[in-house]
């Protein structure tokens, strides 16, 4: 599996889905780390820990 910046944990997620299926990762630039994500990401976190409709706006 090849994952690449941002898209780095969407990847991730989908190989922990089935890993059977998955022979080796390859990560350029993946942030796989919270601390990776820096301030700027700190307003859709809230979001992320509580989707509602005013949030997601």
């Amino acid at each position: 599996m090849y994952v690449f910046d941002y898209g780095a944990p969407i990847g991730f997620r989908l190989e922990m889905r089935q890993p059977e299926r998955v022979l080796g990762i390859v990560s350029q630039n993946g942030n796989i780390y919270q601390e990776g994500l820096g301030p700027k990401w700190a307003e859709r976190a809230k979001y992320w820990a509580n989707p509602t409709p005013e949030l997601r706006a």
